[in-house]
């Protein structure tokens, strides 16, 4: 039997990059994976914070419906 199929999709502001697919064996194997993506991205963002203030992934199963977001958001309180 062939394993689910996920959606990870990469928000930047209003930027949205091209949707990333990915076959993971259950949702916590999913979500596993959209947090490794995190976390290899977190250096670049971190660098970013100033002009580009708020990040996400969204996880969505094979129907779309979304099972997971990780963000971070940048504000300055001054």
């Amino acid at each position: 039997m062939p394993m689910p199929r996920y959606t990870f999709q990469i928000r930047n502001n209003l930027y949205s990059r091209p949707a990333l697919g990915c076959s993971c064996l259950d949702n916590d194997a999913a979500i596993g994976e959209a947090t490794a993506m995190f976390a290899d991205m977190a250096r670049g963002i971190a660098d970013g914070l100033g002009s580009n203030p708020e990040w996400q992934i969204e996880v969505a199963d094979e129907t779309g419906k979304p099972i997971f977001r990780l963000g971070v958001l940048a504000e300055s309180l001054k």
